[in-house]
């Protein structure tokens, strides 16, 4: 049986696969003017895919391990800054639970935090 952080994972690469297959699929049959029109969200389904980079390392790994601690550290704030107001808050719910699931005994590793406004975007997502 998966863990949470395991499901919590295939969670966040549903939803990067899903947003990058619609990009693809919608920027193969644009004509060119139309494409440069896309460049926004062309950037969004890179940054997509940028978060997503390092899951395969530690998907399999039911516990929290290093690889883990260092997608929260860097990939965390780097997405949240990239992705600004599009950032959704059904996926900040998801973020703010991977991050509260880290173990005590690895918490010290963590030098991200959620801030206020994140904390109330994942709220939201929620639904509180």
């Amino acid at each position: 049986m998966a863990s949470r952080k395991q499901e919590i994972y295939c969670a966040l690469l549903y939803d990067g696969l899903i947003h990058l297959r619609f990009l693809c699929g919608r920027g193969a049959r644009l004509s060119a003017e139309e494409a440069l029109n896309f460049q926004g969200w062309f950037e969004v389904g890179w940054e997509e895919a940028n978060f997503l980079h390092h899951v395969h390392n530690s998907i399999l790994d039911a516990e929290y391990v290093e690889n883990d601690i260092s997608f929260i550290n860097f990939a965390f704030p780097c997405h949240i800054s990239r992705m600004c107001h599009q950032l959704g808050g059904a996926k900040a719910a998801l973020m703010l639970e991977f991050y509260e699931g880290v173990p005590e005994a690895l918490q010290s590793q963590l030098t991200w935090h959620p801030s206020k406004e994140f904390r109330a975007l994942a709220a939201q997502g929620r639904g509180e």
